[in-house]
């Protein structure tokens, strides 16, 4: 698989290193720290934001990463495009903060003990968010995916050190913590623009042309109503923990999603290093992608197992007993979290050979299912209603990705059995070429 297997193992490292080390140790200090009502004010604010980026991002990161990986539209473009969407994406979220807070529902998004200075400063930093949210997405394109994964490594190393010397001197409070992770934003877009710093200083000098917005567009507008309903059928169980069982009950139940969400990290690290090959018209880009998603599958599988093992005691250990009631929900997590991956693959390869539309419909049928058995099962179930109801929606979610990916891609899935002889011939050859890279 090439070089799409070096710059997934890259992805897979940096993500490994990212969630386990920089994210562990940081959902730590605020766990031990802020307890299950301060992470749970704290989860709320992380959701909102990002919920945000995916809602108002208008489809702009992975447009970016196709168009700019088929060379359709020049960087410098890409860039000036960039900013006056998170300009207008900016301005789109303050307006709604300002409705939100006159009508009184904004405390439904955002932490009740938010204060009105910590909401200004998140005002200010939006088109940071917005801006560094669109180009990362321009360096995948770039074929910059090593650089992407250190920028996303150093960001978050920044909101470690922030938070790990809040904690020594006694100020980490959960407006500290979010004041935190808004910096990351603004550490990763300052790397963006010094590695991009000549297209930068060239994005003026030519006009953007409606021939070129509508190449963006076209990719973008699928792309983004996608993304929309894949971040309900993701993050809408926050909401209705939170809505239906309190803060408390959403700092134990997001401690076991994000637990569970550990198994995505390959399958997420693996996408993009496909969306960028099969944009660039590789034509291997069809099976590499289905291997690397029956990859995904077994390691996670694999990973899942180890959970159902260690998992109540890793949950003691890093986050207390004051979480112990996460271990139930975790488990049940697990199933859909580990099917998911297949979806994390796929539907990123059908987006970058043209066909956005099809996650997009995927994503709303699962995300109309996360909905019902959302209503349905958490007043009943509590935490572990919500986990079953996430698990299915996943399910369906994947089944419905590997069914659209075989259709369109006329991939027969009697052929699986041999596809998985290839991968394990890939992996052992990648294993030898390591060993002998580094002299083992």
């Amino acid at each position: 698989m090439g070089i799409v297997a070096r710059q997934s193992a890259h992805t897979v490292v940096a993500n490994l290193t990212n969630k386990f080390v920089i994210g562990l140790l940081i959902d730590v200090l605020i766990s031990r720290l802020l307890g299950t009502s301060g992470k749970g004010e704290y989860t709320l604010f992380v959701t909102t934001i990002t919920g945000m980026t995916a809602l108002f991002s208008f489809g702009i990161p992975f447009a970016n990463t196709v168009v700019g990986a088929r060379g359709d539209v020049s960087h410098p473009k890409l860039i000036q495009l960039s900013l006056y969407a998170a300009l207008i994406a900016t301005g789109i979220s303050i307006t709604l903060f300002l409705i939100g807070r006159e009508y009184g529902w904004l405390t439904f998004v955002l932490p009740k003990t938010l204060s009105e200075s910590y909401l200004f400063l998140a005002a200010l930093t939006l088109p940071f968010i917005f801006l560094n949210t669109f180009l990362l997405g321009l360096l995948i394109g770039k074929g910059e995916i090593i650089f992407h994964n250190y920028v996303i490594l150093g960001s978050q190393a920044c909101n470690l050190i922030v938070i790990t010397v809040a904690a020594f001197f006694g100020w980490l409070t959960s407006t500290v913590a979010i004041a935190s992770f808004l910096l990351t934003f603004i550490c990763s877009l300052l790397a963006i623009v010094w590695k991009c710093k000549s297209d930068f200083q060239q994005m003026f000098d030519e006009a953007l042309h409606l021939f070129e917005i509508r190449r963006v567009t076209r990719i973008s507008v699928f792309v983004y109503l996608g993304a929309i309903m894949q971040f309900l059928n993701y993050r809408l169980d926050t909401y209705f923990v939170e809505f239906y069982l309190g803060s408390s009950d959403l700092g134990i139940y997001i401690t076991a999603v994000r637990m569970a969400e550990t198994l995505w990290i390959l399958s997420a690290s693996m996408s993009n290093a496909i969306v960028a090959t099969a944009a660039a018209g590789n034509p291997k880009a069809r099976e590499a992608s289905f291997k690397l998603a029956l990859l995904a599958l077994f390691i996670g599988t694999a990973s899942a197992l180890g959970l159902v093992i260690l998992g109540k005691m890793l949950i003691v250990i890093l986050f207390s007993e004051k979480f112990m009631l996460a271990v139930e929900p975790l488990f049940l997590l697990l199933p859909g979290a580990v099917i998911l991956g297949i979806s994390n693959v796929l539907g990123p390869y059908l987006a970058s050979i043209g066909r956005p539309d099809v996650n997009l419909y995927n994503a709303f049928v699962a995300m109309l299912v996360t909905i019902a058995l959302d209503m349905w099962l958490i007043p009943s179930f509590g935490v572990n209603g919500a986990a079953i109801a996430s698990s299915l929606a996943y399910t369906l979610f994947a089944m419905l990705t590997l069914i659209s990916f075989s259709i369109i891609t006329k991939l027969d899935l009697r052929r699986t059995g041999a596809l998985v002889l290839e991968l394990k011939n890939d992996v052992q050859i990648s294993i030898e070429k390591t060993r002998q890279r580094f002299g083992f």
